[in-house]
């Protein structure tokens, strides 16, 4: 008689588990639905805040818009939440199959991975966000003495588009800062003429991604890859 060996179905189990972070992004989608304006409001308070002149309140010019705008912040929410909980996910998949040694270092991978992206989350909100506000209004020409007044006038889908571009563009960037450290550290235990092996590929990679993410100008394009040259 044989002793048949019970393999484990890690594609069930991966399937699974991409059931369970679909049902969380929806849940929390519906959620946040069902809470818009309060998100609304926690979105735009900090910026508001800290700039006196600006009147609290927001534009529109398309019937459909405040509908789209508050579905747009509902996914924004849903897929900022999502992402450090299908990580969890990704390691509670792969927990079992770990050495110690491995365990512990994947671990303190992960704990420092979401410490990382709460602290860039809370320095974009509190931080940063108001700045961006404060510094632009600056640009503002409200005088007697000039002949033609440039007035502010928020308008609310295109606010809901910069929030979005702001938290994804400082969220890649910390993500990835995090993500060549790690690279680094491991490339010095082993050989570090793979990062210098890797340096063109890395280069041409950052240019690629900071054409899709700005505006078609070379300006805006150096803005976001710069930084990522600088870090590399």
């Amino acid at each position: 008689m044989f002793n048949y060996i019970k393999i484990p179905n890690y594609f069930f189990e991966i399937k699974v588990r991409a059931t369970y972070s679909i049902f969380f992004f929806v849940f929390i989608l519906i959620s946040s639905f069902t809470y818009k304006e309060t998100l609304l409001y926690i979105l735009t308070k900090e910026c508001f805040i800290k700039n006196d002149r600006l009147t609290p309140y927001f534009i529109y010019t398309n019937l459909t818009e405040v509908f789209y705008a508050y579905l747009e912040i509902c996914l924004l929410i849903g897929f900022y939440l999502t992402i450090p909980y299908t990580v969890a996910q990704l390691w509670l998949f792969l927990k079992p199959g770990l050495y110690k040694i491995e365990y512990k270092k994947i671990k303190n991978y992960v704990l420092v991975y979401l410490g990382i992206y709460v602290v860039t989350t809370f320095v974009t909100h509190y931080a940063f966000l108001p700045f961006m506000w404060y510094f632009f209004l600056g640009f503002e020409s409200i005088s007697s003495n000039n002949s033609i007044d440039i007035f502010f006038e928020a308008k609310l889908d295109e606010y809901i588009k910069f929030i979005y571009q702001l938290y994804f563009v400082i969220g890649f960037y910390s993500q990835f800062c995090f993500m060549l450290i790690i690279y680094l550290l491991y490339s010095f235990h082993t050989n570090l003429k793979l990062v210098k092996q890797s340096r063109s590929f890395v280069y041409f990679s950052i240019f690629i991604f900071a054409s899709l993410v700005t505006p078609p100008d070379v300006t805006s394009q150096l803005a976001i890859a710069i930084p990522f040259l600088v870090c590399y």
